[in-house]
Parts: structure tokens; C-alpha cells; sequence
């Protein structure tokens, strides 16, 4: 997903039209919302449960420096001028194409399993499996499960679906919403000197 997010991003820089911007910003939603649940995943794969809220909220603040070393890349990439391409394009392009570059080191370096990390021994893959088993969550179940798929199509049948929805929405207004479009809501104020 982040390879085809990196992908989109560069897409994003061709249509001229809203119908074209709207539907490629659409995926893009679409393949964003898979990157967050994926990274859970993974660090669930290697941390205990006790272990886990640091590990997430360590990678999640990368948001914010991401958002920070983002901004100075557009803000110099907006005063690119190549040909006919438009300035603000550029930003795209270069953001998708380092997105690919780091999407395709971390499909490279990065384990989906300790079973799969090939720097442990033999010995080490025991041990870390052994540390997460507490878990109680499948490391590699190739097992389709109807009940696990109503679950993860109808979120209200458990209690936790709904605390997990109201968690997530409370994160992305914040973060997506207003933290995208906080310049035009402060400029919408109406300040007298």
C-alpha cells in the first residue's frame, strides 16, 4: 500500500480537473487507510501488548515530523518551473517518488514475521515468537474465517469495533481534516486591528 500510495501521489499531478483530482485522491484515501492497521499489524507481530503503545505512538509522531520535512520539500518544490508542467505538480512528483523509493526499501529490509527476519538465529526466532504469544493473535493463519470477516465488515457487532471507530475519528479530524486545511479556516476569521 505505501508503494501504491507513492504511485498515486505522482498520479496526482496529472489531471487538470476536479472529477480527475477528486477520483485519484479517493484511492489515495483508500490505500492511506490500509498503511495505519498494517503498521498496528506489524508491531504486533514483534511486541508484546504491554510493549505496543510506545512503539505506535513513537511511529505515529513521524507524522508530525513527516508533515514538517514535507512541508519545506513542497515549499521548495513550488518554486520549481519545468516546461509546461505546473509548479505545484513537482510536489507531487518528487513526494511520490521518494514515497516509492522508501516503499520499496522498506519491502526489502523489513520482516513481515521474526520468523522471517533473516538476522535472527534459529535460536533468537524462537524466543521472539515465545515473547509475543501472550498475545493471542495469529502470526501467519492462511485460514479464511467467515466469522473474522463479519467482524471486520460489521464493527458494531462488538463493542470494540465502535470504541476502535470513534478512536480512529477522533484521531483523523484532527490530523487530516484540520491540520490540511487549518490556513483556510484561520483565514476565514474576521480579525480587526
Amino acid at each position: 500500500m505505501i508503494l501504491s500510495w507513492g504511485v498515486l501521489v505522482m498520479c496526482m499531478a496529472a489531471p487538470r480537473s476536479f472529477g480527475g483530482m477528486a477520483a485519484i485522491r479517493t484511492l489515495l484515501g483508500a490505500t492511506e487507510a490500509l498503511i495505519t492497521p498494517g503498521f498496528v499489524l506489524l508491531t504486533s507481530r514483534f511486541y508484546r501488548r504491554e510493549e505496543q503503545p510506545l512503539r505506535v505512538g513513537l511511529w505515529y509522531c513521524c507524522n508530525g515530523i513527516g508533515s514538517f520535512l514535507g512541508a519545506l520539500v513542497s515549499y521548495g518544490m513550488g518554486h520549481v518551473h519545468v516546461g509546461n508542467i505546473p509548479n505545484w505538480a513537482w510536489i507531487f512528483i518528487l513526494n511520490g517518488a521518494i514515497t516509492i523509493v522508501f516503499a520499496v526499501l522498506f519491502l526489502w529490509l523489513c520482516p513481515e514475521s521474526p520468523e522471517s527476519y533473516s538476522r535472527l538465529t534459529a535460536h533468537e526466532k524462537a524466543i521472539a515468537l515465545e515473547r509475543v504469544r501472550s498475545n493471542k493473535a495469529s502470526l501467519h493463519s492462511k485460514t479464511w474465517k467467515w466469522a473474522q470477516f463479519r467482524e471486520a465488515v460489521c464493527p458494531w457487532i462488538d463493542p470494540q469495533g465502535w470504541a476502535y471507530f470513534c478512536i480512529v475519528l477522533c484521531i483523523t479530524i484532527p490530523n487530516g481534516g484540520i491540520a490540511n486545511f487549518l490556513h483556510l479556516i484561520v483565514s476565514t476569521f474576521a480579525y480587526e486591528c
